[in-house]
């Protein structure tokens, strides 16, 4: 394989690129997944992934400069125009998460234990978004499912310091929720399959 100069600067300048974003993201960034329950009929529990870098307000323009070259996220200021202000770039959209995660993956060092726990759990939850039960009303994941959502998720939330997130819950908060939710969803699940597994054999013809 032949590479020109062009194509050989174009891959540093993007390996620079993920270096540094990386490095923002291990000392000033943060990777996390909210956990609520939804107000709907058939009430459940759902995950908004957060990945953000809070600096100083003075480098506002770098981080908006990234926001609008990586096409996602939006910025958020605190305190602005005082001494202790700060600029944060943040997003909160499934899909763009992943692909940042992914992207600053190779060189992160603190977080990257905590990155590819995030990145696991975020691909899990797209993979186990049955679509057709949500057309028909009802729980788009399975118990087995949540449980192992809800614990990685605690696991990743649960080293954020609690006096700045009074609102961090563990274990022992969710598991009465996700009983109370999804206790018998796996028996009606496994009974409309064996009902239809019934109607099947009833109607084939020798």
């Amino acid at each position: 394989v032949r590479f020109n100069k062009s194509s050989i600067k174009h891959f540093f300048m993007l390996e620079l690129e993920r270096a540094y974003w990386a490095g923002a993201m291990d000392s000033d960034g943060s990777f996390s997944l909210t956990l609520s329950v939804s107000r709907t009929k058939n009430s459940s529990i759902l995950i908004t992934p957060n990945v953000k870098i809070a600096w100083k307000e003075v480098y506002f323009q770098t981080l908006l400069d990234a926001k609008e070259k990586y096409g996602f996220g939006k910025i958020y200021f605190s305190n602005k125009g005082k001494p202790d202000g700060t600029v944060m770039w943040q997003s909160t959209n499934l899909e763009d998460a992943i692909k940042f995660c992914q992207f600053v993956h190779p060189y992160l060092t603190i977080k990257k234990e905590r990155v590819t726990k995030f990145i696991e759990i975020c691909k899990y939850w797209k993979k186990t978004d049955i679509r057709k039960n949500r057309r028909i009303g009802e729980r788009t994941r399975s118990k087995k499912d949540i449980e192992k959502i809800v614990k990685i998720a605690i696991s990743l939330n649960e080293g954020r310091q609690t006096e700045r997130w009074r609102e961090w819950r563990g274990w022992d908060y969710w598991k009465p929720i996700i009983d109370k939710l999804y206790g018998d969803l796996d028996k009606v699940q496994k009974k409309r399959e064996s009902r239809v597994c019934s109607n099947c054999k009833s109607s084939e013809t020798y």
